[in-house]
């Protein structure tokens, strides 16, 4: 058996939703388990309406809901008769929807999110299911909060591995089964809806090949295939045809955004091959992700993390930066669930670089403003490149005329954090 897996912008419109129908039917690997995203730019929309509506401006908050419904009423327009049942289900999740935003002001700001964002993925499969059925592909809907089971870290739950396998290998798929069901989303031991993190339906796709004992997982995406760079940024980006397990790790780590950070461990685990392809161009090869020593080609990767902050804390009697200094700073990161993308210190001075979210920093550097004297900088960019040695000028390439702020080195890596 296999699994797919499309992301948001393999289903943003009508011609997209046919665009995976017509994948799944012609290639015809079966048992197949097909988990989707939510479709378009909907998870960062729902994300506006909870902003809105933690600030109390309720009339704009259902201004952007109705934006949203509309575009998936859009879509259906161009795939369905007005008349079809897709429409009274849209009306039911919208409803429900409505009731959630109610509840939302009362709600700490993380759990208020994993109540209402994640239903951008269950109205994406609520569309597609709808359209597989009416092509004739038999398939089964299936809700991913009744297998996904999690802790309550809200916004980036923990999966409980062992409880999620047991519930999905109980799925017992014969050989021409098609299940369908939603990246992103799980449940707590109390039924609670859950998020797995930004970008989480990689995982819940690789959850499920693990689970499963999958022959492979092909993530279906807009790029076509794993990339030495952002194509966007970088005109001379390569596609890479293989990418080892470890190396694909080191990659999500420092920020590649095509694959969820979580994503390889289960697949590695269970020796299950990753394949990174275009839904634009099927046909082509795309990348491999498996057991193996180096990328083909051998080439550097870069990689830009933007919208970075970077804090520099000292303390406040001029004492060393010690262990236990540094123990209790990055518990501090933790418990406020911010991660870490570059570390280091000096005898008087701690340095991190870490992404700007304000929900979660801000409480933070005013938590730590308490203890250290503290001076940040915003706005920044974090540019990594991996194997700089296949390519001796890229370094000097690429802070040639940048007012870098902090940077570090290693013997495969080398990192660079400055402001645009």
């Amino acid at each position: 058996m296999k699994v797919y897996k499309f992301g948001g912008a393999s289903v943003k419109d009508a011609a997209g939703v046919s665009n995976l129908y017509e994948i799944v039917s012609s290639l015809n690997d079966r048992p197949l388990v097909v988990v989707v995203s939510a479709m378009g730019k909907t998870t960062n929309a729902l994300e506006k309406v909870l902003h809105l509506a933690k600030d109390a401006k309720m009339q704009e908050t259902y201004q952007v809901l109705e934006l949203v419904f509309e575009m998936h009423r859009r879509i259906c327009y161009g795939l369905f008769r007005q008349n079809h049942a897709i429409f009274e289900r849209l009306a039911a999740i919208e409803a429900e929807m409505k009731f959630v935003v109610e509840q939302i002001p009362g709600l700490p700001y993380n759990q208020a999110y994993d109540s209402l964002v994640g239903y951008g993925e269950l109205i994406s499969t609520y569309i597609v299911s709808a359209y597989l059925q009416e092509k004739g592909l038999k398939h089964q809907w299936l809700d991913a909060r009744q297998y996904i089971i999690t802790d309550s870290s809200w916004r980036m739950a923990m999966v409980n591995m062992e409880e999620t396998r047991s519930r999905i290998s109980k799925l017992g798929m014969n050989k021409n089964d098609i299940v369908l069901t939603q990246g992103f989303i799980g449940s707590n031991n109390e039924g609670h809806m859950t998020t797995l993190g930004r970008e989480g339906s990689d995982y819940s796709a690789a959850l499920f090949a693990w689970a499963l004992g999958a022959q492979s997982l092909t993530l279906w995406k807009d790029v076509p295939g794993v990339m030495s760079a952002d194509p966007a940024v970088y005109s001379d980006a390569e596609v890479f045809s293989f990418v080892p397990y470890r190396e694909a790790v080191e990659l999500t780590y420092y920020g590649a955004s095509v694959i969820h950070p979580k994503t390889i461990k289960p697949l590695e685990n269970a020796g299950i091959p990753l394949l990174v392809k275009s839904f634009k161009e099927p046909m082509l090869p795309g990348t491999l992700i498996a057991a193996g020593d180096t990328t083909v080609p051998a080439v550097p990767s870069r990689i830009r993390k933007t919208n970075q902050v970077l804090i520099t804390l000292k303390p406040n009697d001029l004492s060393f930066v010690s262990e236990s200094m540094m123990a209790a700073v990055l518990q501090e990161f933790h418990t406020t669930g911010i991660r870490i993308h570059l570390m280091q210190n000096s005898a008087l001075s701690l340095s991190v670089c870490i992404d700007y979210d304000p929900v979660r920093v801000e409480p933070l550097l005013h938590s730590l403003s308490q203890r250290f004297r503290l001076k940040y900088n915003s706005g920044l960019t974090l540019l990594t490149i991996r194997h700089y040695l296949h390519q001796p000028d890229i370094l000097a390439k690429e802070t040639k005329h940048r007012k870098i702020l902090l940077e570090q080195r290693s013997r495969s890596t080398a990192q660079y954090v400055f402001g645009e």
